[in-house]
């Protein structure tokens, strides 16, 4: 089985593009001069979301073509969301008794749910949101058994046809292109592909990085706002200090996330999945021999 390392550690690098556009402004807050840097602020946001869109196209697209619809639903689901709901109350706690506002209800529930649309409590939940919205397509277009190539493509162009008759719609929005994209490669260049990433070569420090890239990108947030304020008041005036040990403190509280709490989750989660699968395979089986 081909070994992703480029593309881990392609996950490292967005996961830290993002990390450092919120450390940037977030010391705006300390530091007036760091307002010449919001430009480049947004666009290492942009860049390293749209990074992750790419990869996870790919990655997914080729999911897809090996998994039915339900196993790519349930491997899905189980992936993005135990996790996510952890660091989901970690923020409303730290908004709540750090911060002292009220969070609604209904907001709760649209985090909870990562619903379109709606304001959520985790500033990156955003594009978990359209995560989710690319499982749901995918999950349509396998249990449908269409076609993925012609499927991408008729997605493509209604993703297209909407933006331009309602620009402001989720469904019509041009960043699930990004998403595409990566597919294209998956479903298009494959061979290419996987020639150029086994080819490429990549530090191995990039690997634990890129494993940990979804801690350390739903938990980076917490810990820079955390951390620079607490700096500034230890620390005033040492603003490349700041972010440099921000940026630090980001990555190593990820990859101690992803040890000792995603990590065994995920492998929890995937032995109950695979423990159900043999219980439902061998009561599958003894059926059948009862039948014959």
């Amino acid at each position: 089985m081909l070994r992703y390392g480029l593309i881990q550690a392609l996950r490292a690098i967005a996961a830290n593009m993002v990390v450092a556009s919120h450390i940037i402004g977030l010391h705006e807050r300390f530091y007036p001069q760091f307002g010449k840097w919001h430009d480049l602020s947004l666009n290492l946001a942009i860049w390293g979301v749209g990074c992750f869109f790419v990869i996870s196209g790919f990655v997914l697209t080729r999911a897809a073509m090996r998994e039915d619809w339900l196993q790519f639903l349930m491997r899905r689901l189980l992936r993005i969301y135990p996790i996510y709901w952890i660091y989901l109350l970690i923020t409303a706690a730290f908004i709540v008794l750090w911060q002292g506002e009220h969070i609604d209800f209904s907001r709760v529930v649209a985090s909870t749910l990562l619903i379109p649309g709606a304001p959520q409590i985790v500033s990156v939940a955003w594009s978990l949101v359209f995560e989710v919205y690319f499982y749901g397509v995918i999950v349509v277009f396998l249990f449908l058994g269409a076609n993925l190539r012609y499927a991408y493509g008729l997605w493509a162009l209604a993703v297209v046809g909407l933006s331009l008759v309602a620009p402001s719609s989720f469904l019509g929005h041009l960043i699930a292109l990004k998403f595409m994209a990566g597919a294209v490669g998956a479903l298009f260049l494959r061979t290419l592909v996987d020639r150029a990433i086994s080819a490429v070569w990549t530090p191995r420090w990039l690997q634990p990085i890129g494993d940990a890239s979804y801690s350390i990108y739903l938990g980076h947030f917490l810990v820079v706002a955390a951390l620079s304020r607490v700096l500034f008041a230890v620390i005033p005036g040492q603003a490349v200090l700041s972010c440099t040990t921000c940026l630090l403190a980001a990555n190593v509280a990820g990859l101690a996330s992803y040890r000792w709490v995603e990590r065994p989750i995920l492998n929890l989660l995937k032995n109950f999945q695979w423990a159900r699968s043999a219980t439902s395979a061998s009561a599958h089986s003894r059926q059948r021999s009862l039948e014959m």
